[in-house]
């Protein structure tokens, strides 16, 4: 679980997006990833915990990502 802030700036929403559909190909290919924003932008943190779990996750790490 990619965690964001989130921002009012669509196009830094969107390079987290990019960042975060990419990061699976770096990954065991049996790692489910989904990201979620704390505020500003959705999709919201609690939205893609909903996801792994409807996806039978029962262990989730969750790592804060920060762009700069």
């Amino acid at each position: 679980m990619l965690c964001g802030h989130g921002s009012r700036s669509q196009s830094a929403v969107d390079e987290f997006a990019a960042f975060a559909a990419k990061l699976p190909g770096h990954l065991p290919p049996d790692w489910e990833v989904e990201h979620g924003y704390l505020e500003f932008a959705n999709p919201v943190i609690r939205a893609g915990l909903d996801r792994l779990r409807d996806k039978g996750c029962e262990r989730i790490l969750a790592v804060p990502g920060m762009l700069f």
